[in-house]
């Protein structure tokens, strides 16, 4: 299931429907289940990703079920969808397919109950997620239920942005200031947390002078706006008390021993994107009662180690089986 903090609600793809085009272990089959109930009630939603900019609606009907996860059984009810219209809402940014996705926004979900019922049932209603990387091994974490650092690993922890339209749901942080190679950017900023965008987003200031700094020039034989892999410039945020460091290696991917890809975009609205890069070594918490967001640093593997590039490090916080109807 993909992890998306965008929405509240959760759907898995109808076997009957995508059971060829998408295979046995990315589909439900209702049929299978004993226990399961169609609600005959219209199930519809729309996900859309701004980097980059597609669009997919989804239709259906809502099922209830029992789904197991975190040692549990839960009764819950999640959209079933037969048909989508544009881009596929199961893939991911790393054009990975799964059987849906999860919703754990900000905000209840008055038709899926999914999100309620896991942070109901769990000690306490957090969602943390991390993704550990070095040059040799991946891995991502996602806990419901608890705390997952050490008071050693924590570094701060700052009340949750409550969003207008059109940003209701989403978790936002509260940014004082963006500092890139030296210079301070000392504006207020509201940072979106997204897990499945491959994409950090800097308002115009920052993100012009970080071109300035990266010197990107296109590359005709890759097809792609390339910088050197040796440049190393970090993006360094002041959330709370603390600076919280999106590493070069993070947001760039290494196509060439010297060539790096930008995984950056300009955002708008004077707010930042923190999407799969930021999660690279640093990890989040998230407290749906009191709303507040905690920071917490991941350490590299291997001690004191620079990484130095994340084509292969994020498979992020979208592989995650965590929640399938039985």
């Amino acid at each position: 299931m993909l992890v998306d903090l965008s929405t509240p609600e959760t759907f898995v793809l109808e076997s009957a429907e995508f059971l060829n085009k998408f295979g046995p272990q990315n589909v439900f089959n209702p049929a299978a289940s004993s226990t399961f109930k169609n609600k005959t009630t219209y199930f519809v939603n729309a996900y859309i990703d701004m980097f980059p900019k597609t669009m997919s609606m989804v239709h259906g009907y809502l099922g209830e079920d029992r789904i197991s996860g975190l040692g549990k059984e839960f009764q819950t009810t999640f959209g079933v969808v037969q048909r989508y219209d544009n881009s596929e809402p199961n893939l991911s940014f790393l054009n990975q397919t799964f059987a849906g996705r999860i919703g754990l926004s900000n905000t209840k979900d008055p038709k899926t109950s999914v999100r309620d019922t896991i942070l109901r049932d769990s000690h306490l209603p957090v969602v943390c997620l991390e993704a550990t990387a070095n040059k040799t091994h991946n891995s991502t974490t996602v806990r419901i239920g608890d705390y997952i650092y050490n008071k050693t690993s924590f570094k701060t922890k700052v009340p949750a942005i409550k969003p207008e339209f059109p940003f209701e749901g989403l978790w936002i942080a509260p940014v004082d200031g963006v500092s890139i190679d030296g210079v301070n950017f000392n504006d207020s900023y509201g940072a979106i947390l997204a897990t499945t965008v491959d994409v950090i987003g800097l308002p115009g200031g920052p993100y012009e002078h970080l071109l300035k700094k990266l010197k990107p020039k296109y590359d005709q034989d890759l097809r792609e706006w390339v910088v050197d892999c040796a440049l190393n410039i970090d993006i360094k945020l002041a959330i709370g008390k603390s600076e919280i460091v999106i590493e070069f290696g993070a947001y760039t991917d290494k196509l060439t021993e010297t060539k790096c890809r930008l995984k950056l975009d300009v955002s708008q609205w004077n707010r930042l994107l923190l999407g799969a890069p930021f999660f690279t070594n640093n990890g989040i918490c998230l407290n749906y009662e009191s709303d507040e967001i905690h920071f917490y640093e991941v350490p590299h593997t291997n001690s004191g180690m620079k990484i130095a590039s994340s084509s292969f490090l994020i498979t992020c916080l979208l592989t995650f089986a965590l929640f399938l109807p039985k």
